[in-house]
């Protein structure tokens, strides 16, 4: 569990809770207002307590547990401008995802959707990804996504091209689409079941972040892997 000493400490900007065993979060991390970085990663948390999205968060990392949902308060997060939650078991978004307007870069790879919430189209995404999933149709208003530089959809049931999406600009000069063959899974390299790999390399939310310049408590637990 994580310690509860930790919630104590107001002037806190960075937390790593990385590779422990942890299977909830208390609602005492309310108290953590200066927080605006936290990392979940590698442990055995099902859900996210709604309590964490009354904090000030920059950058939220989550991957590798097994998450089946966000709190509906997830578009609270109004200053969040990094969210990572690949590698869970997720298989639907709030729409409340839509009020994320700091958001740029959202991670979905490796989990369960079969669908994405037409309320993305209205964020400033610069970078989404969201491979290894179940997403047969991308909404036709994500060409509405002016910003967005790289999306990632390789090892999805896609049936077409994302036409729309192209045209419409969500890709400008320098950005990227990687994406399956029309109407094929075959010619796709398999989703690595043991951990989850970035296509993009440094710089990835996958890997996990550095911390904040000051303020930052790490807390990895027995059989770190040693980030």
């Amino acid at each position: 569990m994580m310690p509860e000493d930790a919630c104590h400490l107001v002037s806190l900007e960075g937390l790593s809770l990385y590779h422990n065993c942890l299977r909830s979060i208390p609602p005492a991390i309310a108290n953590l207002q200066s927080l605006t970085y936290l990392n979940l990663s590698r442990n055995q948390l099902t859900s996210l307590p709604p309590c964490l999205c009354r904090l000030p968060l920059k950058v939220l990392v989550a991957t590798n547990n097994k998450l089946a949902s966000l709190p509906d308060e997830t578009g609270s997060l109004s200053n969040l401008r990094q969210l990572d939650v690949s590698c869970n078991e997720l298989q639907a978004l709030p729409a409340s995802m839509g009020r994320l307007a700091s958001l740029r870069d959202l991670n979905l790879r490796r989990n369960q959707l079969t669908a994405l919430p037409e309320e993305l189209s209205e964020l400033p995404l610069v970078r989404l990804d969201f491979s290894c999933n179940r997403v047969a149709r991308i909404p036709v208003c994500y060409r509405h996504l002016r910003h967005l530089q790289t999306i990632l959809l390789d090892n999805n049931p896609l049936q077409s091209p994302p036409a729309q999406v192209s045209r419409g600009g969500a890709c400008p000069r320098g950005g990227c689409i990687s994406a399956p063959d029309k109407g094929s899974l075959g010619n796709q390299p398999p989703c690595p079941r043991g951990g989850c790999i970035s296509a993009l390399g440094e710089g990835s939310l996958g890997n996990q972040p550095p911390h904040p310049r000051s303020g930052c408590i790490s807390a990895p637990g027995e059989g770190s892997l040693g980030n």
